[in-house]
């Protein structure tokens, strides 16, 4: 029989309940389900950890969600998939900073309801409505809640509102970092509920992020955030491909994007995804970013409106640090080469640029200037290879060796 060695008598460090904690970040789920039955004294700092994240994909697992009462308190942040049965979970957890529920319908509003009431903690929430407009005495008392949450981040989507609900929810978020709104439907009356909002002056000190999808009037929506966002540093269009919705030259884009400009001075990082545009109308938006920094463009059928833009607009954007932008097929734009060519040589804070399916042709670019973006660390782009019978075998190798010299100037790059 195998005789107990002082080498297995546990260290007294073990017995410190933050140093099994510590230790516990660091373990994988197997470990962590497996250390949670050592003992007493393992088991809460170990089964926090592992209870502590369900994940959109294991929401679904059933063996999880039969086990989840008798866990539920080390539960901190839910995230369910869009259909998920939500009377599987019930009410049990009570401690969440994290939730992600699935679609709300008239078939779980009351439950989700009453999950929001007993969670008065969380800080990121996610909310997505279906046939908004059965159940519109229940999305007001949802978003009434909302108001009485200290939220860092706020996602909703498709709700039908009273006008004047936007400016109430802003109004009580102090906390609020990040806001996404998609498929927003105001009613052309307020309600008497909303009406004693418009006299209010509603201020989200702290918003700085802001991402718009699928609005109707998205410029008017915008307006409204800004207003109560006066720190507001990032803005994302998404899905703006309507008429009404377009980023093109136009009276209403030119008020709008003076008006954003004056209500929110620290805009710098600009997005834009799936939206229909011109160069023109790029220019006029490209005005509310004198201090741009980042700009992403995915899913264009043209990006080389965007690199024009930003070779071409009269503000220079001298802070400007990372160009991304991606085509929704592989395209060789000789304005594309020329625009590149010219922010190469003008901006000289650029540290990050690529360009997904997008082919540069070198002899465009101009490689015997000094490319000013000496601290360059990516330069993702795909280059042409095309051979101009009017440029010799000699000529094309030249231009070869000083495309590379200047590559070889920038001590940080990492290019493809």
């Amino acid at each position: 029989m195998l005789q107990p060695n002082e080498n297995d008598v546990p260290h007294a460090i073990f017995k410190i309940p933050e140093i099994i904690t510590l230790i516990a970040l660091h373990m994988s789920p197997a470990d962590l389900a497996s250390a949670a039955r050592v003992s007493r004294r393992w088991h809460s700092p170990c089964a926090s950890q592992l209870w502590r994240q369900i994940l959109e994909d294991q929401s679904m697992w059933t063996s999880l969600t039969d086990a989840l009462p008798q866990y539920s308190n080390f539960v901190r942040e839910l995230s369910c998939s869009r259909y998920f049965d939500l009377t599987r979970i019930g009410t049990y957890c009570s401690h969440l900073v994290l939730f992600r529920p699935p679609i709300i319908d008239v078939n779980n509003i009351d439950l989700f309801i009453k999950i929001l009431e007993r969670n008065r903690n969380i800080k990121t929430l996610a909310l997505s409505f279906q046939h908004p407009e059965r159940i519109l005495e229940a999305v007001a008392t949802v978003l009434q809640l909302v108001k009485v949450l200290n939220l860092i981040s706020l996602e909703i989507d498709n709700v039908v509102v009273d006008r004047g609900t936007l400016e109430h929810i802003l109004d009580s978020s102090h906390t609020l970092e990040y806001l996404k709104i998609s498929r927003w439907y105001e009613s052309q009356a307020p309600s008497a509920a909303t009406s004693s909002a418009n006299s209010l002056h509603p201020h989200c000190p702290v918003l700085e992020a802001l991402t718009v999808s699928s609005v109707h009037d998205p410029f008017t929506l915008v307006l409204t955030v800004a207003k109560s966002a006066p720190n507001l540093k990032a803005l994302s269009f998404l899905d703006l491909d309507e008429p009404f919705q377009t980023l093109v030259q136009s009276p209403v884009l030119t008020d709008f994007s003076s008006k954003l400009k004056a209500s929110c001075p620290h805009l710098h990082e600009l997005t834009l995804c799936r939206n229909a545009h011109d160069i023109d109308g790029l220019n006029i938006l490209l005005d509310a970013f004198p201090g741009l920094r980042s700009i992403h463009a995915e899913e264009y059928s043209d990006t080389a409106c965007v690199l024009q833009a930003l070779a071409q607009h009269p503000l220079g954007h001298p802070f400007l640090e990372t160009i991304v932008l991606s085509s929704q097929s592989t395209l060789t734009h000789t304005w594309a080469s020329t625009a590149l060519s010219r922010i190469l040589l003008e901006k000289g804070a650029l540290k990050d640029i690529c360009l997904k399916n997008y082919l540069i042709d070198k002899m465009i670019l101009d490689l015997h200037t000094g490319w000013a973006c000496v601290d360059l660390e990516r330069f993702e782009v795909s280059f042409a290879k095309f051979f101009n019978p009017s440029v010799s075998a000699t000529e094309q190798q030249h231009i070869e060796e000083l495309f590379h010299m200047q590559l070889n100037r920038l001590l940080k790059l990492n290019y493809t």
